[in-house]
């Protein structure tokens, strides 16, 4: 019976019986199908997809963010993936 300003008291067992073990499945996060994009192209992709949801300005806003932040990766870390 539950008393204002009391606590109900909960046994030890029936915590013990409400608990379950769910078992993970571990998962292959090696794919080596996968098509390497480089981050031009991931870029491209990305603005695709928002060009639905911003103004044209928006998109030129982003165009002109991208190619500065190409042109830096490109001096700053030389992989081959940047174009």
């Amino acid at each position: 019976m539950l008393v204002k300003g009391k606590l109900a008291k909960t046994t030890k067992s029936t915590i013990e019986n409400t608990q379950k073990t769910i078992p993970i499945k571990q998962q292959n996060t090696e794919n080596k199908n996968q098509e390497r994009m480089s981050i031009a192209k991931a870029f491209d992709f990305a603005l695709s997809l928002k060009e639905k949801a911003v103004s044209i300005g928006t998109i030129k806003d982003y165009r002109r963010k991208i190619k500065l932040f190409i042109a830096l990766m490109e001096e700053t870390c030389p992989k081959k993936n940047i174009r």
